[in-house]
C-alpha cells in the first residue's frame, strides 16, 4: 500500500511519539504491520484515494473485525459463564458487541483521537452515527491480520480485566426483553399478545423449536426462534423492542 496515504494521518499523532508507539501503548502489544492499524483509523466519509485512484477506508476490516469480535466474545463467554443457556449467552454477546458499547470502548482506550472522518466524532454526536464502534470493529480486524486470533484474545482479556468492557455489569444487566415490553405496552396503553405459531420437531437430535410472534394492537412487531416457548418468547420480544426504537 502507498505510504503517501497515510501522511494526512502523521499530524494525528503527538511530535514525540511515533504511530507504532501510540497504537502501542493502546494495544499493550507492538504492531508488526502499521499500515494495517492506520487503515483501520479511515473512516468512508474521508474520501481517502490511493495512488491508482481508488477510495480507501477501513470497511473491509471492518467486516473482518466484526466476525472476529464475535468470535473472541463468544469464546470467552463460553469459558467464564458455564452455567448459562443459549439464549442467555447470546443476548450477552449481543449486549456486549452492540455499537453503542463498542463507540463507548473506542472512547476509552483514546481511538477516537486518531480516527480521520469529515463528521465530527465526540461523545455527544459519537453513538448515533457510530464511528467509533465502527473503527474498533476495523481495528479488531487488524489485530487478527496482523498478530492472530490468540492476540485478539488477549486483547479482549484485557480491556475485560481493566474493566473498560464490563462483562460482569453487562451480565448483571442482561436484558429481559418481555418484561421491557410489556412494561412499554402498559405505559402506552397498548394491547399485546405473544401468539405461538408454529412448533417442529427435528427427529435427528429429538429437539422441538419454537415460533412466536409478538403483536402490538393488531400489528406484528417481532417474530422469535428457540428451543423452548420461553426463549422464543424473548427472541420475539428482542426482535419486537427493536423494531419499536427504530420508529
Amino acid at each position: 500500500m502507498n505510504n503517501q496515504l497515510f501522511k494526512c494521518i502523521g499530524g494525528l499523532f503527538r511530535k514525540k511519539d511515533s504511530s507504532c508507539v501510540f497504537f502501542e501503548r493502546m494495544l499493550g502489544f507492538r504492531p508488526l504491520d502499521i499500515q494495517l492499524y492506520k487503515l483501520a483509523c479511515i473512516h468512508r466519509s474521508s474520501a481517502i484515494k490511493d495512488s491508482k485512484g481508488h477510495v480507501v477506508n477501513n470497511e473491509r476490516l471492518e467486516f473482518l473485525g466484526d466476525s472476529v469480535l464475535s468470535t473472541v466474545i463468544a469464546d470467552v463467554l463460553y469459558k467464564r459463564f458455564p452455567y448459562k443457556d443459549e439464549g442467555e449467552l447470546t443476548n450477552l454477546r449481543s449486549k456486549l458487541v452492540k455499537r453503542e458499547t463498542l463507540d463507548n470502548l473506542a472512547y476509552k482506550i483514546g481511538l477516537d483521537k486518531v480516527v480521520v472522518s469529515v463528521q465530527k466524532l465526540d461523545q455527544r454526536h459519537g453513538p448515533k452515527i457510530h464511528i467509533g464502534g465502527n473503527a474498533f470493529e476495523a481495528l479488531m480486524g487488524a489485530i487478527y491480520l496482523d498478530r492472530g486470533y490468540e492476540t485478539c484474545t488477549k486483547f479482549i482479556k484485557r480491556l475485560i480485566d481493566e474493566k473498560k468492557l464490563d462483562m460482569e455489569q453487562a451480565s448483571r444487566e442482561e436484558s429481559n426483553y418481555k418484561s421491557k415490553l410489556i412494561e412499554w405496552a402498559q405505559h402506552n396503553k397498548c394491547s399485546y399478545e405473544f401468539r405461538l405459531v408454529d412448533s417442529q420437531i427435528n427427529k435427528k437430535d429429538n429437539t422441538t423449536t419454537f415460533k412466536t410472534e409478538v403483536v402490538i394492537d393488531g400489528k406484528i412487531m417481532g417474530t422469535g426462534m428457540g428451543l423452548n416457548k420461553k426463549q422464543s418468547q424473548q427472541n420475539a420480544a428482542k426482535a419486537a423492542c427493536e423494531a419499536i426504537d427504530r420508529q
